[in-house]
């Protein structure tokens, strides 16, 4: 197992470059609430803003295949650094949005993940690296799921953080 994971890392990422400072950034990312009134890609569910242990529904749409539903939990907030931010969570089950809606529960020995939008001010310049990832950490079901919606989901994360890039260099807190 452990040789395989070294050969093969299941991660689906996306980083996109913007002209803002991680503060401003945070804002838009922390409040995951009101994703939908900007991007097409992931629609949230949650009470209030991210807390560590809060649980969430997410409907993720893709451009092909129907709309994914999730139900998950927020394990990692860190804000602590004006150069360094990071959101995390974890899928607690899966589903589809359409045609109609259903969630599976998942125990974590099955389909355990890390999840995480980072924020990282760029030495020098004035922008930020945000960095949409998840990574599949069980051997096989995770690779499995990697396999068959990887590059989907990579996909996905890079429309989301074009229009994360629309929104916040739209705002005033833009460089």
């Amino acid at each position: 197992m452990a040789s395989a994971q070294r050969i093969f890392d299941p991660i689906a990422e996306a980083k996109t470059t913007i002209s803002a400072d991680p503060n401003c950034i945070w804002e838009t990312v922390f409040d995951m609430g009101n994703w939908s009134n900007w991007n097409s890609v992931f629609d949230i569910t949650i009470d209030g803003l991210p807390e560590i242990e809060k649980e969430l529904i997410i409907k993720s749409t893709f451009r092909i295949g129907p709309a994914g539903l999730s139900k998950e939990r927020i394990w990692g907030i860190d804000n602590s650094s004006d150069t360094f931010k990071r959101l995390c969570w974890e899928i607690l089950g899966i589903g589809l949005a359409e045609p109609f809606e259903f969630l599976i529960p998942l125990p974590q020995a099955f389909l355990s993940t890390e999840r995480c939008i980072e924020l990282t001010k760029i030495e020098g310049q004035n922008a930020t690296q945000v960095r949409n990832f998840i990574k599949y950490d069980v051997f096989p079901a995770g690779y499995i799921v990697y396999a068959f919606y990887g590059q989907q989901t990579e996909t996905g994360f890079k429309d989301f953080g074009l229009s994360l890039m629309e929104e916040v260099e739209s705002s005033s807190c833009a460089f």
